[in-house]
């Protein structure tokens, strides 16, 4: 996946672990920013920007 000109969004939910874990870090490295959405976010947060090295937005 190639994505436009711009970089496209894209919201993931369960983003902690599993599927949406490895898709948050499958389209972050493609170039897509990514809005990760979970549960728990003590953990997952921390799981998802080290396997992405990703700065930490805004943890709403």
């Amino acid at each position: 996946m190639v994505p436009a000109v711009e970089p496209r969004t894209v919201v993931i939910t369960g983003a902690s672990r599993g599927l949406g874990f490895a898709s948050a870090v499958h389209l972050y490295q493609q170039g897509w920013r990514v809005v990760a959405a979970m549960r728990k976010p003590d953990a997952g947060l921390e799981n998802l920007l080290a396997a992405t090295g990703a700065p930490a937005g805004d943890p709403a």
